[in-house]
């Protein structure tokens, strides 16, 4: 059924009375926009009819539906007992209620009674809706406040702003700086009405490069409107020089970065955030491309909003850009390799690659990232971080909305169990003599490299699968193939086997090294059986171990071998000698088996 008639009520009408109403159709928009992108709930905790009839007295309006004398019926019919009957923004369009022409106080009203303590019990959620809302009030000069309190806890009614707090830049008094960086600096400023704090971003650089990118990012804050996105309260690009006023945070990602690394608690929380703002960005048609953990800005670990768009663009834009070709905009160290060369060439895959450096930094601290070091990651995030910054675009995340989905993947119990029934069947599917299909090797890929955490799963699925398939996907998709196998081997190592499973891995490590042609796979490969060989004293599988070694090699294959086996000390890789021709050896291998008497 189609949702309550949408007509515009006529100019005649009181409710679309210019004098009765100072906050524009434009700004109403804006608020149901941002109401629906963060997915709230305009009613709460209450049914629709019940929360209308705090504002409208129901019994009074008409029925859209013949069936029903008034609009609590036909409401209660189609939002409450019939939900989808209806689209969730119905009343928007709906004449009876008219909230985009209504007279202001109608309007403010419904927006106080989202605040009430009787339909929003979340004061966390009620702080957000309160900072996602002033700042698009404020723009026609209005704002909710708190008047009163119920219970403990604050009760609000939309009002005009006082006349200091709708001014320019006389509003607001500078405390001291406390931040700057590229073209902008940041000071700690206080509303002269109220004294309460804020933080104010002012233009350094004013050549005519850096008055543009300044604009831009204002116009694209003010086009934004998310609870992880910061707000700006006002902006006054006239003055000089030119500045925006902001909530005030308790620090960035970096300065909070050392307490973070590694703590997964917080990690979560975090990163959650960021990915939802930047979905909801690239929805909106806006890149960020200057993501680094300076512009995130926290007052809590759920707290979180992103910020500095000066680099951003909308991927729509028209307009003569700021960035010239050849010319790369970013800060270095998480910057994708195509915005190094030209950032025109930068998409939405260059904010996943931002956000994978960010996430490996957060696991791993900066000094795994410039060292490219993923043994201390998870093994499952080590997938997203690979894939995340795969030098190649098209190999990455092609979406922020798919590294949203495969993160949620990696901690949902539920959808876990399911990811491995299924897998388990498509494995049945892939085993030795069976075809494959591109689909099928695709879809193996993705899940397994999903439960790499999963040691017993992840032994199984390598010994099990076709080593053809294996050398198929890793055509394919080398990343995922590689942290899959890099961790077989991890797997492999770690732990004791009974002694003919010890020969089975042998063999299979040396059925991999010969089908796959990277250099560090294939010594970890053979590293992996000298190791099982050595500690389990297996003949059979030392003796496969020095065929691999035997085996003609490329030029520079030899340097990951011999960086592999020098982890052994020279007494305890002394049995493989026994196995080996040494005049069969490559001669960069030859000193590893050459022992003093």
């Amino acid at each position: 059924m189609n949702g309550p008639t949408d007509t515009t009520p006529s100019d005649a009408t009181a409710t679309s009375t210019p004098d009765n109403r100072r906050i524009s159709e434009v700004t109403r928009r804006d608020v149901f926009d941002a109401l629906i992108a963060r997915g709230t709930a305009w009613a709460g905790r209450l049914d629709e009819v019940e929360f209308l009839a705090r504002i409208f007295d129901l019994t009074q309006l008409p029925s859209t539906d013949h069936r029903h004398e008034d609009a609590a019926g036909d409401i209660w019919r189609h939002r409450v007992a019939n939900p989808g009957d209806w689209p969730n923004d119905w009343i928007l369009s709906d004449e009876r209620f008219a909230l985009l022409h209504c007279p202001d106080d109608i309007f403010l009203r419904f927006l106080s009674e989202m605040l009430h303590p009787a339909v929003r019990a979340d004061a966390a959620e009620v702080d957000s809706l309160l900072r996602l809302l002033n700042p698009l009030l404020a723009v026609d000069g209005f704002e909710m406040a708190e008047v009163t309190r119920v219970s403990g806890r604050p009760v609000f009614i939309g009002r005009p702003m006082a006349p200091a707090a709708s001014s320019v830049s006389a509003t607001y008094r500078d405390i001291g700086p406390i931040g700057s960086g590229g073209y902008g600096k940041v000071w700690l400023c206080e509303r002269v009405a109220d004294g309460e704090q804020f933080a104010r971003k002012t233009l350094v650089d004013q050549d005519p490069e850096g008055q543009r990118r300044f604009s831009r990012e204002v116009r694209i804050l003010q086009g934004l409107h998310h609870p992880h996105i910061v707000a700006v309260l006002f902006a006054d690009l006239s003055a000089q020089p030119p500045f925006y006023v902001m909530p005030r945070y308790r620090c960035s990602l970096e300065d909070e970065l050392t307490a973070i690394v590694g703590d997964e608690s917080r990690i979560r929380p975090i990163f959650e955030r960021m990915l939802e703002a930047i979905a909801y960005a690239h929805a909106q048609g806006v890149l960020h491309r200057d993501l680094k953990p300076l512009n995130v800005l926290l007052n809590s670990d759920t707290d979180v909003v992103l910020s500095d768009f000066g680099l951003g663009r909308r991927v729509d834009a028209t307009t003569t850009r700021q960035t010239l070709t050849g010319r790369s905009l970013g800060t270095f160290l998480y910057m994708a390799p195509e915005q190094m060369t030209d950032a025109k060439m930068a998409d939405e895959r260059a904010d996943v690659y931002a956000l994978g450096r960010i996430l490996w930094e957060l696991y791993a601290g900066t000094e795994a990232i410039v060292t490219h070091d993923y043994s201390s990651l998870p093994p499952a995030i080590a997938v997203l971080v690979r894939r995340c910054t795969d030098k190649d675009p098209e190999k990455r995340f092609q979406h922020v909305v798919d590294l949203q989905s495969a993160w949620a993947r990696i901690f949902d119990t539920a959808a876990r169990s399911t990811e491995l029934s299924e897998l388990r069947t498509l494995l049945a599917e892939l085993r030795d003599g069976k075809p494959a299909t591109a689909s099928q090797l695709e879809a193996f890929v993705s899940m397994l490299a999903s439960h790499l955490d999963d040691k017993d799963f992840v032994c199984d699925a390598v010994m099990e699968v076709d080593p053809v398939h294996l050398h198929e996907a890793f055509q394919r998709d080398p990343r995922a193939v590689t942290s899959i196998l890099l961790r077989f081997v991890d797997i492999v190592v770690g732990q004791s086997w009974p002694f003919d499973f010890t020969d089975k891995l042998g063999a299979r490590c040396k059925i991999l090294y010969e089908l796959l042609a990277d250099f560090e796979l294939r010594a970890a490969l053979a590293w992996a059986a000298a190791e099982l060989g050595l500690s389990h004293n297996r003949f059979r599988v030392l003796g496969l171990t020095a065929a691999m070694l035997e085996l003609p090699k490329q030029p520079g294959e030899t340097l990951p071998l011999v960086e592999r086996f020098e982890r052994f000390d020279a007494p305890y890789r002394k049995p493989l000698l026994g196995y080996l021709s040494l005049s069969r050896l490559h001669p960069d291998l030859v000193p590893l088996f050459t022992f003093e008497s």
